[in-house]
C-alpha cells in the first residue's frame, strides 16, 4: 500500500505500534493494525477528512483494539510471573535433593567413610568432604553437580511443558 502520510500520521502510526511491542502483542496482530490504519489514512486523504481526530490518542485507540479482538494483556503479565516462580522453586528443589542423593549414594558406596576402619582423622560432611583424598572429593562432587544440573534442566523442561497444556 502506498500511502503518503502527514507527519501526525507517522507519529500517531508509531506510537501506536510502539505501544502495541511494550504490551507484547503479537508481529501479526501489529501486521493487521498498521495495514488498518494505512487504509484509513488513505480513506481519510480521499474524503478529505482529518483521520487523527476520529482515532482519537494512540493508547485509547490501543486499548480499543485490544478489546475488540479480545487480547486481555493483564492475564497474560499476571500469569507469567506465577510460572516463573513456580519453575524456580522446582528447580531449586530438584538440584539440591538431586545434590544431596548423589552425594550420600557416592558415599555410602564409593567412600570408605561409612565404614568400620574409616580414618578417624577424617571431617565427614556430605556436602563437600566425604572422602580422604582431595581429588576423589573434586571429582565427586563435579560428578554429583553434573548430575543436578542435568536432572535440573530435564525437571524444568518437562514442567514448562506441562505447563504449557
Amino acid at each position: 500500500m502506498n500511502v503518503q502520510l502527514t507527519m501526525e500520521e507517522q507519529q500517531f502510526l508509531q506510537e501506536v505500534l510502539a505501544e502495541l511491542e511494550e504490551l507484547r502483542v503479537g508481529s501479526k496482530e501489529r501486521a493487521i493494525v498498521k495495514e488498518q490504519l494505512l487504509e484509513h489514512f488513505q480513506e481519510a486523504h480521499e474524503h478529505g477528512d482529518d483521520s487523527i481526530y476520529r482515532l482519537g490518542d494512540p493508547s485509547t485507540f490501543v486499548q480499543d483494539f485490544l478489546e475488540i479482538n479480545g487480547i486481555n494483556i493483564q492475564s497474560n503479565t499476571k500469569q507469567t510471573k506465577p510460572k516463573s516462580v513456580r519453575l524456580t522453586v522446582i528447580g531449586f528443589l530438584t538440584f539440591v535433593a538431586t545434590y544431596i542423593i548423589s552425594q550420600l549414594c557416592f558415599s555410602l558406596f564409593l567412600t570408605d567413610s561409612f565404614s568400620q576402619e574409616r580414618d578417624p582423622t577424617l571431617q565427614y560432611n556430605l556436602f563437600y568432604n566425604i572422602s580422604s583424598n582431595t581429588w576423589w572429593n573434586g571429582l565427586l562432587i563435579l560428578i554429583s553437580i553434573t548430575i543436578s544440573v542435568i536432572l535440573t534442566i530435564l525437571a524444568i523442561y518437562y514442567t514448562r511443558k506441562s505447563l504449557h497444556k
